[in-house]
């Protein structure tokens, strides 16, 4: 009964089928190269395949599945290369990777899928450095804002306008100060005036599309003495020294420019009511530049400038008078350029400038009983660019390697208006007056007050 036809063909059947359910082959290593296992299945759970070594090169695990739930693969190592480890998959739930390692290099994982959920795949490590990276735009705003900071600085240009602004204010009271006072002879006589003159105001310039925005303030002195050779000609000599504290917008740092103005200025009457007043006048300076956490530095810089004007006094009594002027100013400075060390160096700024001038000055004198001459006045115009060639400070610095370049493109203001007021006063020998004058543009408004005191011989 045991060895018949169906007892054999019963016992046939149930081997074949064990033996085609699993078919597992497996090759161990001793020492040396990794492990190879090899696992296949066609239906059912996914199988989970762990391989282990402790010593040789990192272990290759390959799972390959065609159907049903994802597999899951890990591959732990304490020693050697990192492990490798690739799962592919054509069908079902993405597969999930985790690898793990304790020492050495880090791992490499590859995970590839063409259908089903996107592949998960987690990576641990408990030792070795910290990834670095380098990002090119941190290194870039770093090196435009230094550029900037070298870039911002004060220029000469307004110490120039100041020094001349003072000797057209100056001029403005020569004519009551040529004249004879109470109880002296009406003969013209020759006569010498030194005067000193102190200085203070301050310039606000707002935020525009072309200017950060920024905040002088200035003070100083000036001396001179002028020479009234006859009715016909005047001449005068002076010297300004003025120093400007400048703090552009988003700069905690405060730059300062001190100055030196040497100037000739003169007027010639052509008639009783018609004469023209001119200066010309050399300065030099040097300005302290400090950017926001960076060194400080200092440029050197010197400029010429000048004005002529033509004036008609109107008498409307014999009290009150009526000056309108014209005329033009010219400034220019020129700028060292300054090498910084490091490759980092800032070319000098040069402007040329020429204004046009055009006012009116409305006048009175009134005398004292104690033979004092009082003069207060009036004073309104505006003033015009006619030419602007500005060519700001180029800083030029490199950082992390690569090279930036800053410019401003500050463009100056077109038109300008003017509004003044003084007055002086004259007895015997013994001149004193005081003036204040406000320039205002967009976004823009300087204030400049001037207190003269005068001897004369």
């Amino acid at each position: 009964m045991q060895n018949s036809p169906l007892h054999k063909a019963i016992f046939a059947i149930t081997l074949s089928s064990l033996m085609s359910t699993t078919a597992l082959t497996t090759t161990p290593a001793t020492s040396g190269s990794a492990p190879t296992t090899t696992v296949s299945t066609t239906s059912g759970s996914a199988p989970t395949t762990t391989v282990s070594t402790t010593s040789g090169s990192a272990p290759t695990t390959a799972v390959s599945t065609t159907s049903g739930s994802a597999p899951t693969t890990a591959v732990s190592t304490t020693s050697g290369s990192a492990p490798t480890t690739a799962v592919s998959t054509t069908s079902g739930s993405a597969p999930t990777t985790t690898v793990s390692t304790t020492s050495g290099s880090a791992p490499t994982t590859a995970v590839s899928t063409t259908s089903g959920s996107a592949p998960t795949t987690t990576v641990s490590t408990t030792s070795g450095s910290a990834p670095t990276t380098t990002g090119g735009s941190a290194s870039t705003e770093i090196g435009d804002v230094k550029a900037k900071d070298y870039g911002n600085r004060v220029s000469l240009t307004a110490p120039q306008i100041i020094a001349l602004d003072t000797l057209i204010n100056r001029m403005q009271g020569w004519t009551d100060e040529s004249l004879p006072g109470a109880g002296e002879d009406n003969t013209p006589a020759e006569r010498i005036i030194p005067w000193i003159s102190g200085h203070y105001g301050a310039s606000i310039q707002g935020k525009t599309s072309s200017n950060p925005g920024y905040k002088v303030n200035f003070s100083g002195f000036s001396v001179g003495s002028d020479f009234i050779v006859n009715d016909e000609v005047k001449l005068g000599l002076s010297y300004s020294n003025i120093t400007s504290k400048l703090r552009v917008k988003g700069n905690k740092n405060t730059d300062g420019t001190k100055s030196h103005t040497v100037s000739i200025y003169g007027q010639y009457n052509f008639t009783k009511d018609i004469f023209t007043q001119s200066a010309i006048a050399y300065t030099v300076g040097s300005s302290k530049n400090r950017p926001n956490n960076l060194n400080s530095y200092k440029v050197s810089s010197n400029g010429i400038g000048g004005f002529a004007t033509l004036n008609k006094e109107f008498l409307l009594d014999s009290d009150i008078s009526v000056t309108p002027r014209i005329g033009l100013r010219y400034i220019q400075s020129k700028e060292k350029d300054v090498n910084l060390g490091g490759g980092n160096k800032v070319k000098g700024a040069k402007n040329h400038y020429l204004t046009g001038i055009f006012g009116t000055t409305l006048s009175t004198k009134t005398e004292l009983t104690d033979g004092t001459l009082l003069r207060p006045m009036l004073y309104a115009g505006l003033e015009k660019n006619f030419i602007t060639k500005s060519n700001a400070p180029i800083a030029r610095i490199e950082e992390a390697g690569r090279p930036f370049e800053h410019q401003n493109t500050t463009k100056p203001q077109k038109t300008s208006y003017i509004l003044g007021t003084g007055l002086s006063a004259k007895r015997n020998n013994l001149i004193l007056s005081v003036s204040y004058q406000s320039s205002i543009a967009k976004k823009y408004i300087s204030h400049h007050g001037i207190l003269k005191l005068g001897l004369a011989f």
